[in-house]
Protein backbone atom coordinates (compact mmCIF):
# COMPACT_ATOMS: atom_id res chain seq x y z
CA UNK A 1 0.00 0.00 0.00
CA UNK A 2 1.25 3.32 -0.70
CA UNK A 3 0.16 7.03 -0.24
CA UNK A 4 1.22 9.48 -2.57
CA UNK A 5 0.67 13.19 -2.06
CA UNK A 6 1.37 16.58 -2.93
CA UNK A 7 3.68 18.18 -0.32
CA UNK A 8 5.18 21.72 1.09
CA UNK A 9 8.19 20.32 2.67
CA UNK A 10 7.09 21.08 5.65
CA UNK A 11 4.21 18.66 6.98
CA UNK A 12 5.46 15.41 8.36
CA UNK A 13 3.10 12.28 7.59
CA UNK A 14 3.11 9.06 10.07
CA UNK A 15 1.55 6.08 8.76
CA UNK A 16 2.60 2.95 10.06
CA UNK A 17 2.66 -0.26 7.70
CA UNK A 18 2.22 2.48 4.28
CA UNK A 19 4.97 3.85 2.43
CA UNK A 20 4.76 7.37 1.88
CA UNK A 21 5.88 9.56 -1.12
CA UNK A 22 5.74 12.84 -1.49
CA UNK A 23 6.40 15.58 -4.04
CA UNK A 24 6.77 18.40 -3.85
CA UNK A 25 4.01 21.37 -5.00
CA UNK A 26 5.12 24.56 -6.94
CA UNK A 27 2.40 26.99 -7.56
CA UNK A 28 1.16 27.78 -10.97
CA UNK A 29 -2.20 29.54 -10.67
CA UNK A 30 -2.71 32.46 -8.54
CA UNK A 31 -6.02 30.02 -7.29
CA UNK A 32 -4.81 29.01 -3.76
CA UNK A 33 -4.45 25.30 -3.27
CA UNK A 34 -6.51 24.26 -6.67
CA UNK A 35 -3.37 26.63 -8.58
CA UNK A 36 -0.92 24.17 -7.09
CA UNK A 37 0.89 21.28 -9.26
CA UNK A 38 2.72 18.39 -7.99
CA UNK A 39 4.72 17.17 -11.60
CA UNK A 40 6.60 14.38 -9.98
CA UNK A 41 3.34 13.28 -8.51
CA UNK A 42 1.93 12.66 -12.28
CA UNK A 43 4.77 11.52 -13.55
CA UNK A 44 5.50 8.88 -11.25
CA UNK A 45 1.50 7.57 -12.00
CA UNK A 46 2.62 7.97 -15.26
CA UNK A 47 5.59 5.39 -14.49
CA UNK A 48 3.93 2.87 -11.67
CA UNK A 49 -0.41 2.80 -12.57
CA UNK A 50 0.22 -0.40 -13.75
CA UNK A 51 1.35 -2.33 -10.99
CA UNK A 52 -1.57 -0.60 -8.45
CA UNK A 53 -4.82 -2.99 -8.24
CA UNK A 54 -6.86 0.24 -7.72
CA UNK A 55 -5.69 4.14 -6.74
CA UNK A 56 -8.11 5.90 -4.43
CA UNK A 57 -8.10 9.80 -5.11
CA UNK A 58 -9.04 12.83 -2.76
CA UNK A 59 -10.73 14.24 -5.39
CA UNK A 60 -10.94 18.35 -6.09
CA UNK A 61 -11.41 20.85 -8.78
CA UNK A 62 -7.27 21.13 -8.51
CA UNK A 63 -4.12 20.78 -10.57
CA UNK A 64 -3.05 17.54 -8.19
CA UNK A 65 -5.45 15.40 -8.00
CA UNK A 66 -7.63 16.27 -11.07
CA UNK A 67 -4.92 15.40 -13.91
CA UNK A 68 -3.98 11.89 -11.77
CA UNK A 69 -7.43 11.01 -12.14
CA UNK A 70 -7.96 12.01 -15.89
CA UNK A 71 -4.74 10.00 -16.89
CA UNK A 72 -6.26 7.09 -15.07
CA UNK A 73 -9.08 7.37 -16.54
CA UNK A 74 -7.50 7.56 -20.56
CA UNK A 75 -5.75 4.44 -19.44
CA UNK A 76 -8.78 2.47 -18.14
CA UNK A 77 -7.31 1.81 -14.86
CA UNK A 78 -9.19 1.06 -11.81
CA UNK A 79 -9.85 3.99 -9.66
CA UNK A 80 -12.41 5.46 -7.26
CA UNK A 81 -12.53 9.14 -6.35
CA UNK A 82 -13.76 10.70 -3.12
CA UNK A 83 -14.68 14.81 -3.45
CA UNK A 84 -15.37 14.96 0.19
CA UNK A 85 -17.70 17.34 -0.81
CA UNK A 86 -15.63 19.97 -2.89
CA UNK A 87 -16.60 19.38 -6.31
CA UNK A 88 -20.18 20.65 -6.40
CA UNK A 89 -22.05 22.72 -9.18
CA UNK A 90 -20.25 25.94 -9.66
CA UNK A 91 -21.51 28.60 -12.16
CA UNK A 92 -17.73 30.34 -12.16
CA UNK A 93 -16.61 29.87 -15.64
CA UNK A 94 -12.97 28.49 -14.31
CA UNK A 95 -15.52 26.14 -12.34
CA UNK A 96 -16.96 25.25 -15.98
CA UNK A 97 -13.98 24.83 -17.89
CA UNK A 98 -12.66 22.44 -14.96
CA UNK A 99 -16.13 20.39 -15.26
CA UNK A 100 -15.92 20.06 -19.15
CA UNK A 101 -12.45 19.27 -19.48
CA UNK A 102 -11.68 17.21 -16.29
CA UNK A 103 -14.06 16.27 -13.48
CA UNK A 104 -16.89 15.38 -15.81
CA UNK A 105 -15.14 12.32 -17.70
CA UNK A 106 -13.35 11.64 -14.35
CA UNK A 107 -16.58 11.14 -12.38
CA UNK A 108 -18.18 8.92 -15.58
CA UNK A 109 -15.17 6.63 -15.65
CA UNK A 110 -14.45 6.56 -12.20
CA UNK A 111 -15.11 2.25 -10.95
CA UNK A 112 -16.80 4.02 -7.63
CA UNK A 113 -17.75 7.83 -6.82
CA UNK A 114 -17.86 8.17 -3.65
CA UNK A 115 -19.97 10.34 -1.86
CA UNK A 116 -21.20 11.55 1.44
CA UNK A 117 -25.14 10.75 1.65
CA UNK A 118 -27.51 13.86 1.19
CA UNK A 119 -24.37 15.89 1.13
CA UNK A 120 -22.92 16.06 -2.28
CA UNK A 121 -24.45 12.89 -4.16
CA UNK A 122 -26.64 14.92 -5.77
CA UNK A 123 -24.40 17.31 -6.75
CA UNK A 124 -21.94 14.57 -8.19
CA UNK A 125 -25.14 12.99 -9.87
CA UNK A 126 -25.98 16.38 -11.57
CA UNK A 127 -22.03 16.88 -12.77
CA UNK A 128 -22.15 13.32 -14.36
CA UNK A 129 -25.27 13.88 -16.11
CA UNK A 130 -26.64 11.24 -14.17
CA UNK A 131 -23.33 8.67 -15.02
CA UNK A 132 -21.00 8.26 -12.16
CA UNK A 133 -21.60 5.12 -9.97
CA UNK A 134 -22.02 7.01 -6.84
CA UNK A 135 -21.28 4.82 -3.59
CA UNK A 136 -22.27 5.85 -0.32
CA UNK A 137 -19.18 5.97 2.67
CA UNK A 138 -19.01 7.36 5.83
CA UNK A 139 -16.23 9.05 8.08
CA UNK A 140 -14.87 6.62 10.56
CA UNK A 141 -13.18 6.45 14.22
CA UNK A 142 -11.97 3.74 16.40
CA UNK A 143 -14.52 3.02 18.50
CA UNK A 144 -14.36 2.28 23.00
CA UNK A 145 -13.18 3.97 25.22
CA UNK A 146 -16.96 5.21 26.65
CA UNK A 147 -16.00 3.25 30.24
CA UNK A 148 -12.59 3.99 30.95
CA UNK A 149 -12.85 5.64 34.13
CA UNK A 150 -12.02 8.92 33.76
CA UNK A 151 -13.96 11.32 35.65
CA UNK A 152 -16.81 13.42 33.03
CA UNK A 153 -18.39 16.55 33.75
CA UNK A 154 -22.06 16.24 32.61
CA UNK A 155 -22.60 20.14 33.11
CA UNK A 156 -20.21 21.41 30.85
CA UNK A 157 -21.58 22.22 27.23
CA UNK A 158 -18.57 22.30 24.59
CA UNK A 159 -17.99 24.02 21.07
CA UNK A 160 -15.20 22.47 19.44
CA UNK A 161 -13.94 23.58 15.82
CA UNK A 162 -12.18 27.06 14.50
CA UNK A 163 -13.64 29.69 15.26
CA UNK A 164 -14.58 30.68 11.98
CA UNK A 165 -17.99 32.03 10.35
CA UNK A 166 -19.09 29.06 8.96
CA UNK A 167 -18.69 27.00 12.67
CA UNK A 168 -21.33 29.50 14.25
CA UNK A 169 -19.30 30.22 17.18
CA UNK A 170 -21.35 33.20 17.58
CA UNK A 171 -24.66 31.00 17.53
CA UNK A 172 -23.21 28.71 20.41
CA UNK A 173 -23.00 31.87 22.60
CA UNK A 174 -26.49 32.90 21.70
CA UNK A 175 -27.92 29.48 23.10
CA UNK A 176 -25.90 29.93 26.25
CA UNK A 177 -27.25 33.02 26.83
CA UNK A 178 -30.81 31.42 26.34
CA UNK A 179 -30.00 28.51 28.70
CA UNK A 180 -28.59 30.81 31.31
CA UNK A 181 -31.63 32.98 30.89
CA UNK A 182 -33.66 29.44 31.87
CA UNK A 183 -31.29 28.94 34.60
CA UNK A 184 -30.37 25.63 33.21
CA UNK A 185 -27.68 24.08 35.29
CA UNK A 186 -24.78 24.42 32.79
CA UNK A 187 -21.39 25.76 32.15
CA UNK A 188 -20.25 26.58 28.35
CA UNK A 189 -16.87 26.26 26.89
CA UNK A 190 -15.08 26.76 23.13
CA UNK A 191 -12.42 24.55 22.48
CA UNK A 192 -10.50 26.22 19.40
CA UNK A 193 -8.32 28.19 16.66
CA UNK A 194 -9.04 31.97 16.81
CA UNK A 195 -10.15 32.48 12.69
CA UNK A 196 -12.16 35.75 12.76
CA UNK A 197 -15.15 35.01 15.71
CA UNK A 198 -13.11 35.40 19.16
CA UNK A 199 -13.06 39.45 19.22
CA UNK A 200 -16.92 39.23 18.58
CA UNK A 201 -17.08 36.25 20.79
CA UNK A 202 -15.38 38.20 23.92
CA UNK A 203 -17.46 40.92 23.48
CA UNK A 204 -20.79 39.17 23.41
CA UNK A 205 -19.91 37.24 26.65
CA UNK A 206 -18.91 40.51 28.56
CA UNK A 207 -22.13 42.61 27.02
CA UNK A 208 -24.77 39.73 28.09
CA UNK A 209 -22.06 39.05 31.74
CA UNK A 210 -21.96 35.48 31.11
CA UNK A 211 -18.28 35.42 32.34
CA UNK A 212 -18.54 33.03 34.98
CA UNK A 213 -20.00 30.49 32.84
CA UNK A 214 -18.68 30.95 29.56
CA UNK A 215 -14.74 29.93 28.81
CA UNK A 216 -12.65 29.89 25.38
CA UNK A 217 -10.06 27.40 26.30
CA UNK A 218 -8.19 28.27 22.49
CA UNK A 219 -6.69 25.49 20.33
CA UNK A 220 -5.93 22.09 21.21
CA UNK A 221 -3.84 19.26 19.43
CA UNK A 222 -5.93 16.53 17.91
CA UNK A 223 -4.34 14.09 20.31
CA UNK A 224 -5.87 15.77 23.07
CA UNK A 225 -9.67 16.06 21.26
CA UNK A 226 -10.65 12.62 23.33
CA UNK A 227 -9.67 13.41 26.34
CA UNK A 228 -11.22 17.07 26.21
CA UNK A 229 -14.33 15.89 25.00
CA UNK A 230 -14.94 13.02 27.70
CA UNK A 231 -14.71 15.30 30.72
CA UNK A 232 -17.71 17.39 29.10
CA UNK A 233 -21.54 16.48 29.28
CA UNK A 234 -22.95 18.05 25.93
CA UNK A 235 -21.27 18.55 22.76
CA UNK A 236 -22.43 21.00 20.40
CA UNK A 237 -21.70 21.88 16.38
CA UNK A 238 -24.21 24.55 15.07
CA UNK A 239 -22.19 24.93 12.05
CA UNK A 240 -24.14 24.19 8.96
CA UNK A 241 -23.89 21.85 5.74
CA UNK A 242 -21.11 20.32 7.56
CA UNK A 243 -20.84 17.50 5.35
CA UNK A 244 -19.39 14.51 7.72
CA UNK A 245 -17.68 15.91 10.80
CA UNK A 246 -15.52 13.29 12.57
CA UNK A 247 -15.57 15.36 15.89
CA UNK A 248 -19.06 14.44 16.18
CA UNK A 249 -18.04 10.95 15.63
CA UNK A 250 -15.26 11.05 18.38
CA UNK A 251 -17.53 12.27 21.08
CA UNK A 252 -20.14 9.86 20.14
CA UNK A 253 -17.26 7.29 20.69
CA UNK A 254 -16.37 8.33 23.87
CA UNK A 255 -20.09 8.92 25.37
CA UNK A 256 -20.57 12.34 25.15
CA UNK A 257 -23.94 13.12 23.55
CA UNK A 258 -24.29 15.00 20.70
CA UNK A 259 -26.33 18.12 19.36
CA UNK A 260 -26.55 19.63 15.17
CA UNK A 261 -28.31 20.98 12.93
CA UNK A 262 -30.29 19.53 10.00
CA UNK A 263 -28.01 20.28 7.16
CA UNK A 264 -25.48 18.27 9.12
CA UNK A 265 -23.99 14.67 6.97
CA UNK A 266 -24.53 12.58 9.92
CA UNK A 267 -28.46 14.00 10.57
CA UNK A 268 -29.89 10.97 8.72
CA UNK A 269 -28.06 8.56 10.63
CA UNK A 270 -28.74 10.39 14.33
CA UNK A 271 -32.50 10.65 13.30
CA UNK A 272 -32.31 6.60 12.20
CA UNK A 273 -30.44 5.53 15.10
CA UNK A 274 -31.65 7.68 17.69
CA UNK A 275 -28.27 8.23 18.30
CA UNK A 276 -27.81 12.31 18.94
CA UNK A 277 -30.48 15.19 18.54
CA UNK A 278 -30.75 17.42 15.14
CA UNK A 279 -31.85 20.87 15.76
CA UNK A 280 -33.38 23.44 12.95
CA UNK A 281 -29.48 25.38 14.00
CA UNK A 282 -31.70 28.50 15.84
CA UNK A 283 -29.82 29.20 18.93
CA UNK A 284 -33.30 28.49 20.36
CA UNK A 285 -33.42 24.90 18.91
CA UNK A 286 -30.25 24.29 19.75
CA UNK A 287 -31.02 25.32 23.48
CA UNK A 288 -33.91 23.31 23.75
CA UNK A 289 -31.69 20.03 22.81
CA UNK A 290 -29.36 21.07 25.23
CA UNK A 291 -32.10 21.79 28.28
CA UNK A 292 -33.42 18.35 27.19
CA UNK A 293 -29.71 16.49 27.57
CA UNK A 294 -29.01 18.19 31.15
CA UNK A 295 -32.76 17.86 32.84
CA UNK A 296 -33.61 14.50 31.31
CA UNK A 297 -30.81 12.12 32.47
CA UNK A 298 -32.82 8.72 30.81
CA UNK A 299 -32.99 10.58 27.16
CA UNK A 300 -29.51 11.55 27.80
CA UNK A 301 -28.54 7.77 28.92
CA UNK A 302 -30.34 6.06 25.83
CA UNK A 303 -28.73 8.61 23.13
CA UNK A 304 -25.41 7.57 24.61
CA UNK A 305 -26.37 3.82 24.78
CA UNK A 306 -27.29 4.39 20.71
CA UNK A 307 -24.52 6.36 20.29
CA UNK A 308 -22.45 3.64 21.35
CA UNK A 309 -24.01 1.03 18.86
CA UNK A 310 -24.00 3.10 15.78
CA UNK A 311 -20.15 3.61 16.30
CA UNK A 312 -20.01 -0.06 16.39
CA UNK A 313 -22.11 -0.69 13.19
CA UNK A 314 -21.70 2.13 11.14
CA UNK A 315 -18.51 4.74 11.81
CA UNK A 316 -16.05 2.38 13.07
CA UNK A 317 -12.91 1.94 11.39
CA UNK A 318 -13.21 -1.65 10.58
CA UNK A 319 -17.18 -0.93 9.11
CA UNK A 320 -15.53 1.88 6.76
CA UNK A 321 -12.86 -0.78 5.72
CA UNK A 322 -14.94 -2.92 4.93
CA UNK A 323 -17.05 -0.91 2.37
CA UNK A 324 -14.19 0.17 0.99
CA UNK A 325 -12.71 -3.16 -0.15
CA UNK A 326 -16.02 -4.20 -1.48
CA UNK A 327 -15.63 -1.29 -4.06
CA UNK A 328 -12.06 -1.77 -4.52
CA UNK A 329 -12.71 -5.43 -5.40
CA UNK A 330 -16.16 -4.69 -7.44
CA UNK A 331 -13.49 -1.78 -9.50
CA UNK A 332 -11.08 -4.87 -10.24
CA UNK A 333 -13.41 -7.28 -11.27
CA UNK A 334 -14.55 -4.84 -14.16
CA UNK A 335 -11.39 -3.73 -15.74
Amino acid sequence: MELLAGWDGVAEIDAPGVRVRLFHTHSLLPAGFSGLVAPGLLSHIRANHGSYDVVHIHLARDLITLPVALFLSLRGANFVVQPHGMVVPDARLRARVFDFLGVRPVLRRASSVIAYKGVDDEALSALSRGEASIEFLVNGVESGGLHDGESRTSDVVMFMARLHPRKRVMAFAEMARILSGRRVPCRFVVVGPDEGDLRELQSFIQAHMLEEVFEYEGPIPYSEVRRRLRRSGVFVLPSVNEPFPVTVLEAMAIGTPCVITDSCGLAPYFREDLAGLVTDGTPTGMADAVERLIREPDARDSIIRNAEQSIQDRFSIRAVVNILVGLYRKGIANV
